[in-house]
């Protein structure tokens, strides 16, 4: 399916609050496993183990607060930078044992909201300086917690495995927020461009004038990104290039301007 948090948003809803709940879980289990949690994380090396661990916990709070509408959001990535050090700052006090409880409160807390909200979902701020749909911040959550929980896995030699519906989840999060992050030098020219978990849900999407929007369902798209669960995740956070990615065949390129996804990469800055 195609853009399924838009066409199809009570379904879509169901399987996020599944995958967040279980997206958490993973990451816990992870975090438990992280020692010594003062050796700096390869992936982000500014920070240690237990810095990933903190800004999720922050995420988490942050979540909970802007899904009622009352949280904390960066207008554009040198905010963001700044929302991270403060949100990882606060919580300096806090033991591992801590910043883990404080995720699974939050996360649970956030889930709850969510689902008694229901087809209800209130339209809160978010990063990018954009309204969102509330239910959709849970679905950037989950990319936070796959993506950092997969710098940690990598630090203690864990599997990280990553499902289709899991990716798909973090697209539809991702989508959400593209046009907060938007770089000035995007191409001025219209391009739909369609994003594909192998085997599992996509987004499509058009760039145009500086501006990201959701595509049409009949839209045919210049350029088609299809790849593994894996690779589509970690090339949209920076954790792996894309070439590659496409050179060991995780990561394709179709599409009638196929060449047109050369210049993806370019149009978004790193929140």
């Amino acid at each position: 399916m195609i853009n399924a948090a838009l066409s199809a948003p009570g379904p879509w809803r169901r399987t996020l609050l599944t995958v967040v709940s279980r997206a958490a879980e993973r990451f816990i289990q992870v975090a438990q496993r992280v020692a010594p949690a003062d050796r700096a994380v390869n992936a982000t090396p500014r920070w240690t183990g237990r810095d990933v661990i903190a800004h999720l916990a922050a995420e988490a709070l942050r979540t909970n607060q802007v899904v009622r509408g009352d949280g904390e959001f960066a207008a554009d990535r040198a905010a963001a930078v700044l929302m991270n050090e403060a949100g990882i700052g606060a919580l300096a006090h806090f033991g591992v044992a801590e910043l883990i409880d404080t995720i699974e409160d939050g996360v649970a807390d956030a889930v709850a909201f969510i689902e008694e909200a229901d087809g209800a979902q209130p339209i809160v701020m978010f990063d990018g300086g954009f309204p969102v749909r509330a239910d959709l911040t849970l679905a950037v959550l989950v990319g936070e917690l796959l993506v950092h929980g997969h710098d940690l896995a990598a630090e203690v030699g864990m599997p990280w495995p990553l499902s289709p519906v899991e990716a798909g989840v973090v697209l539809d999060g991702n989508l959400a927020v593209m046009n907060g992050w938007t770089s000035a030098a995007v191409d001025q020219r219209r391009r739909t461009f369609e994003v594909r978990v192998r085997r599992g849900p996509a987004i499509r999407f058009d760039v145009e004038d500086g501006h990201v929007r959701p595509a049409a369902q009949d839209t045919r798209p210049d350029a088609v990104l299809s790849g593994t669960p894996t690779a589509i995740v970690m090339t949209s956070y920076g954790r792996t290039s894309p070439v590659r990615a496409a050179i060991s065949g995780q990561l394709t390129v179709s599409g009638r301007r196929p060449w047109a996804a050369l210049s993806l990469a370019r149009m978004f800055d790193d929140p």
